[in-house]
C-alpha cells in the first residue's frame, strides 16, 4: 500500500445494493476492517464485517449479513486483533479479526 499503486480486491460480500461504511486499519497497516451496508434504506437492511489483507489483497468476510446490523464502533487498539461492534439495539459486542469469534461485552 505505501507504493501509490492502484490495486483492487475482490470483496464477495459487495452486492448490487451494498455500500462501504467505516473502515479501519491495523497499526502496521497490513489489514482493514470494513462494515458493508446492504440493501441501505430498506427493510431488508442487514450488515457485514469484512476484513482485508492488504500484503495479499484478500477478503474474509467476518460476519455476513447479520439482522442485527452489527457495524464497527472503533479498533481501540490497532495493535490488537479485536474491534469493537454496535448493534443496531445498542449491544457492544468484540470481533476478534482473525478468528472471527463474537463476543458481548460486559
Amino acid at each position: 500500500m505505501a507504493t501509490g499503486d492502484e490495486r483492487s480486491v475482490a470483496i464477495s460480500e459487495l452486492g448490487e445494493y451494498a455500500q462501504t461504511g467505516q473502515i479501519h486499519w491495523s497499526a502496521d497497516g497490513g489489514t482493514a476492517v470494513l462494515t458493508l451496508i446492504h440493501n441501505t434504506c430498506l427493510p431488508t437492511e442487514n450488515n457485514s464485517i469484512v476484513r482485508i489483507n492488504l500484503e495479499e489483497m484478500t477478503a474474509t468476510t467476518l460476519i455476513g449479513k447479520d439482522d442485527g446490523r452489527l457495524q464497527i464502533l472503533d479498533w481501540p487498539e490497532p495493535a490488537q486483533p479485536e474491534i469493537r461492534l454496535i448493534d443496531k439495539d445498542g449491544n457492544r459486542w468484540w470481533l476478534e479479526i482473525h478468528s472471527g469469534e463474537l463476543t458481548q461485552e460486559e
